[in-house]
């Protein structure tokens, strides 16, 4: 779903169950692919696969949007950073939009 859909979760999606039961806390985001696909950015480049090292799937400006946007919406930004240049560039882009919201709202990176 758009970003903006996700962000807006209440006007674009009828729940049955009531909030005691089921809660909508976040979005995810994929900055990178998995290990077995060889799509997880990496330091180091993939053995065999002539300098492969994965690949970045967001821009700096989509990724520091989805941080307004969601912070704004009162949901938990999740972002999937499997490789680990990956959640160093996650983290990067972090802390050049001025850091992550606290408590609830903290952004994970996995």
């Amino acid at each position: 779903m758009p970003l903006d859909d996700a962000c807006h979760w209440p006007d674009r999606l009828a729940l049955r169950a009531g909030p005691d039961l089921l809660r909508i806390q976040g979005v995810k985001l994929f900055a990178d692919g998995g290990y077995s696909a060889k799509m997880a950015a990496t330091g180091q480049a993939y053995l065999g696969e002539g300098g492969h090292r994965g690949a970045i799937a967001l821009t700096e400006s989509q990724l520091s949007a989805a941080l307004e946007a969601t912070r704004d919406a009162g949901l938990q930004l999740a972002v999937h950073g499997n490789g680990d240049r990956a959640q160093e560039w996650v983290c990067g882009v972090i802390e050049r939009a001025g850091g992550a919201p606290g408590g609830a709202l903290r952004t994970r990176v996995r």
